[in-house]
C-alpha cells in the first residue's frame, strides 16, 4: 500500500491528542513517510557547452549534466527539471557559476510548470573569459506533479550565450 505524504497540519489532525487510541497503523506509516523528507538535486560540474539562445525573453537552461541524489522527487538531467511528487512547501535553490557574453546582464528565474516564478537573481558578466556566480533561493508551495526549471534571459542582447560551468539546482520539501 502506497503511503500518503501529508502536511504538518494534516498530521496534527490525524494524531490529535490520541486520548481514544484512534491513531491507526496507516496514520503512523503516513507520518513516517512525511517526516523522512523529499528532495532532488541536479548539477553540472566543469561544464563547457555554450547555450547560444539567450535573449530578452526567458529561455530554459539546458546544461544540467547529472541527476543527483533524490528521494520522493524526480530530478531529470535529460529534461532539465525537477518534478515534485508530493504536495507541500519546498525550499528551492540554485547556485550558478557560468561564463557569458561580455558586458551583459543575465537574469535567472526558477519557473514552475514553465511559468515565471518569484525566485530570481541577476548577474552581470564583465569581460570575455569572466566566470560569474549567482545564487537564488526561496520557498514555494507545490502540488504533486509540478515541475521546476531554471530559465535565463539577457538584459539587452539577442544571440547572447552562457556556459554553465559548476551549477546546482535543489528542491527540498520542508512542510
Amino acid at each position: 500500500m502506497a503511503q500518503a505524504t501529508k502536511t504538518r497540519a494534516q498530521l496534527i489532525t490525524d494524531y490529535g491528542d490520541n486520548t481514544t487510541g484512534a491513531i491507526s497503523p496507516e496514520d503512523l506509516r503516513n507520518g513516517l513517510v512525511s517526516w523522512m523528507g523529499c528532495y532532488a538535486h541536479l548539477y553540472t560540474k566543469t561544464g563547457s557547452t555554450a547555450q547560444a539562445t539567450i535573449d530578452t525573453t526567458f529561455a530554459k537552461i539546458t546544461g544540467w549534466a547529472t541527476a543527483g541524489v533524490a528521494d520522493d522527487a524526480v530530478p531529470s538531467a535529460a529534461n532539465d527539471r525537477i518534478t515534485a511528487t508530493s504536495a507541500g512547501d519546498y525550499l528551492v535553490a540554485t547556485s550558478l557559476s557560468f561564463a557569458g557574453t561580455s558586458s551583459e546582464t543575465f537574469t535567472f528565474n526558477i519557473h514552475v510548470d514553465q511559468s515565471e516564478g518569484i525566485i530570481q537573481t541577476i548577474r552581470k558578466i564583465g569581460t570575455a573569459g569572466d566566470v560569474g556566480t549567482t545564487v537564488c533561493f526561496g520557498i514555494l508551495t507545490l502540488t504533486a506533479g509540478q515541475q521546476l526549471e531554471v530559465y535565463c534571459k539577457s538584459a539587452v542582447g539577442t544571440g547572447d550565450s552562457i556556459t554553465m560551468q559548476d551549477c546546482h539546482f535543489v528542491a527540498v520539501r520542508i512542510g
